[in-house]
């Protein structure tokens, strides 16, 4: 039976369709489906493994990203779902949020197609019986994620097959007599490669010693000189150039739940990480995470982030925002921001920065902001892409004065250039977002979100944009993304935000847009997108 042929019929047809929002071809998806295929039942051959997925309670055992963690994550202290779909991502050059969708739609049809196939069979004993009909499908890289020795044990079971009868009572008498003598053609393949190991390293060792004599007699400065530069260079430069990756996480006034988190990293192990430690602190991993080109694939402060939490949790309205090794903490009253300094100064590391949130200052945030999106626009050149323009465009902060909906100058001419990059783009359509903090009533700030969105609406079509190719939508409070309880937080909840489809796919979504398809997409899926691209412009309410 080929386990691998047999899923890739039955199940990626729904998982394609189930994710049919998120970028990518099919045909790499399904690649991508069948890769995922065979590290999943390998790593349900592993009993305890399948043991958590059979303690699931009915409701879990629907949600992909529970049945994933509890087939990888054999221990709190490395998320494996994460360094999975992180791998899968690279391998098959797909987006972290498209590949996380994948697997967790993909997980518990797997899982009930597996069960399926293998009978009264004990689930494990039955993948082991079959380990030769997916095992070559695995990638190498994924060995570290299954149970010791699988592929040693598999490696080692084929060859009492020289003898044909065990061979022939083992293997199901279907018709796959080919498939058989395929197996074993390549196991022979094998074995003559690895009578040619010895061979290879000689002349490689020979090879070795003629190139030292060599340099025993040539100078030696031409031969060192070229080589330290070298070395150097790379690891310099992609230092200098990775923005670290950030988490801003408020708790809510009781102090006892999440009110607004959102994470940015290169890496989808990272985000991985902070969803585990939220979730042990506070019981639920909902946050809003982008993996992102340019950005930090790892934290420092990552594996200290159950601690740090754990010094918020209890605390009223309080928030912290990490990058790299500076901790800053903010709160609603001075006893409380010095409470959770000091608190953290005694768990973390002494060459971290921890520190209260510095005292907000808008002009310089906002002269920041515009020279920021100003450089990123006019550096896309004649041929930007969609999710480009969005991440420049967002880079701004649309500082409206109070009660008002009047752009300022200076946004002007950042909206200038975007209607310049959009007519390159004839085919992309622009959601315009407002938000508020929660100073006001709610239909007060319903009403002047939405007038602030017409207004960059109106804006860019008064510098060519189509209308049809804008819309507009009002969000009052509803989606902060920091804590109402504090100046700088409220800064941060007034804010434009931008959506940017083409070709009638979302491209550039929001995740705390109420009606942006990353979100909608994500409750349908149980929350099976990992991130979302989220983007703001901030606004004085």
């Amino acid at each position: 039976m080929n386990l691998i042929n047999t899923l890739s019929e039955l199940v990626t047809p729904h998982v394609l369709a189930a994710t049919a929002t998120h970028d990518g071809d099919n045909t790499v998806k399904s690649k991508l489906l069948s890769a995922f295929y065979a590290i999943f039942a390998s790593r349900l051959t592993d009993t305890n493994a399948f043991g958590r997925v059979s303690a699931l309670n009915t409701l879990d055992l629907d949600n992909g990203r529970s049945i994933l963690d509890a087939v990888f994550n054999d221990a709190n202290t490395i998320n494996q779902t994460a360094q999975l779909n992180d791998q899968l991502a690279k391998e098959f050059n797909l987006s972290g949020t498209t590949t996380s969708a994948l697997t967790a739609a993909a997980a518990p049809l797997a899982l009930t197609k597996l069960r399926e196939l293998s009978g009264t069979t004990s689930l494990p004993v039955f993948l082991k019986d079959n380990l030769s009909a997916f095992s070559s499908v695995v990638p190498s890289w994924a060995y570290a994620l299954l149970p010791a020795g699988l592929f040693g044990a598999a490696a080692a079971t084929p060859k009492p097959a020289v003898d044909p009868v065990p061979a022939a009572t083992h293997v199901k008498a279907e018709p796959v007599a080919t498939t058989g003598v395929l197996h074993k053609e390549e196991k022979k393949e094998g074995g003559f490669l690895k009578s040619l190991l010895p061979i290879i390293g000689l002349i490689i060792l020979a090879g070795l010693a003629w190139l030292l004599l060599r340099s025993c007699q040539d100078k030696p400065a031409p031969v060192a000189a070229p080589v330290e530069p070298a070395a150097q260079a790379p690891a310099t430069t992609a230092t200098a150039e990775a923005t670290p990756a950030t988490l801003n996480i408020a708790v809510d006034e009781t102090g006892q739940a999440v009110y607004s988190c959102r994470a940015q990293a290169g890496s989808e192990g990272v985000l991985g990480s902070i969803r585990t430690a939220i979730a042990g602190v506070f019981g639920t991993d909902k946050c809003t995470l982008q993996t992102t080109t340019g950005y930090a694939d790892t934290m420092p402060a990552a594996e200290h982030l159950p601690a740090i939490l754990g010094l918020m949790k209890g605390v009223p309205s309080s928030s912290v925002s990490i990058a790299d090794k500076v901790v800053r903490f903010n709160a609603a009253n001075e006893a409380d921001i010095q409470k959770l300094v000091d608190g953290a100064k005694a768990v973390l590391p002494t060459d971290f920065t921890v520190e209260a949130e510095p005292a907000l200052d808008i002009a310089s945030a906002v002269a920041g902001s515009i020279s920021s999106a100003k450089a990123a626009i006019t550096g896309l050149g004649d041929a930007p892409t969609a999710d480009d323009l969005v991440r420049a465009l967002n880079l701004q902060i649309i500082n409206f004065a109070t009660d008002s909906a009047e752009i300022p100058a200076e946004n002007q001419e950042i909206l200038d250039l975007a209607a310049q990059k959009m007519a390159a783009l004839p085919d992309a359509t622009l959601k315009i977002i407002g938000h508020t903090d929660n100073q006001a009533s709610h239909e007060y700030n319903k009403d002047l979100s939405e007038k602030r969105a017409a207004a960059v609406r109106d804006y860019l079509v008064s510098k060519g944009v189509p209308a049809e190719r804008l819309s507009i939508e009002g969000a009052s409070y509803d989606h902060p993304v920091a804590s109402n309880a504090t100046e700088q937080g409220r800064f941060q909840n007034r804010r434009i935000e931008f959506t940017l489809s083409q070709a009638g796919e979302q491209v550039a979504a929001v995740g705390n847009a109420p009606t942006s398809e990353a979100t909608q997409v994500e409750a349908a899926q149980a929350e099976a997108a990992t991130t979302t691209t989220t983007t703001t412009t901030t606004e004085s309410k």
